[in-house]
């Protein structure tokens, strides 16, 4: 199994790769791709995906560049709008129990946000069992809390409030379930 973890100096943001069997996954890369190209190619890895756990236009575009340089599939949470289609690069939208094949391990897609655009994944090992082995979310959820959030103004702001509701709810019900 690959768990890396690589922080932008000075921020508080995070992007990992993760794999195993030689392909692996990048989840929200950071500006500077070759990081990434430089890991695979020592280690003898393939990136097959590249995904984002939020849409932003300059992350979008970045996860896109390093997708196109190393042939990988974009991975795009298909319940948000986002205004460029990806294009020049095979890409697949991302929705609720969608799973991406990573050696034995899977990623499955949880969208349990109130915001559209945002998606959790979870890195499993199901020879091992169900419980997951990561949880990546776009920083909304910390250890043992979660961020406080931003509602935008507005309409809109009371069913934004009833899906972070649902969501804090899901995450409750999954770590019973999963005994954490």
């Amino acid at each position: 199994m690959i768990l890396e973890r690589f922080q932008v100096p000075g921020l508080a943001q995070y992007s990992f790769v993760v794999g195993d069997s030689g392909s692996i996954a990048v989840i929200d890369p950071k500006r500077d791709v070759d990081t990434y190209i430089e890991y695979a190619k020592i280690r003898g890895l393939q990136i097959v995906y590249v995904l984002e756990t939020r849409i932003h236009p300059v992350s979008a575009s970045v996860a896109r560049a390093l997708a196109y340089q190393m042939g990988a599939t974009l991975c795009l949470n298909g319940y948000a709008s986002c205004e460029a289609a990806p294009t020049g690069v095979t890409h697949r939208a991302l929705f609720e129990g969608d799973e991406l094949l990573l050696g034995k391990l899977v990623l499955r897609v949880v969208h349990n946000s109130r915001l559209p655009e945002q998606i959790n994944l979870l890195l499993i090992d199901p020879f091992k069992n169900e419980t997951p082995i990561a949880s990546f979310s776009e920083g909304s959820l910390l250890v043992g809390s979660i961020v406080k959030p931003d509602l935008p103004g507005g309409r809109g702001n009371e069913r934004l409030a009833k899906a972070l509701c649902q969501g804090i709810q899901r995450i409750q019900d999954l770590q019973r379930a999963w005994g954490v």
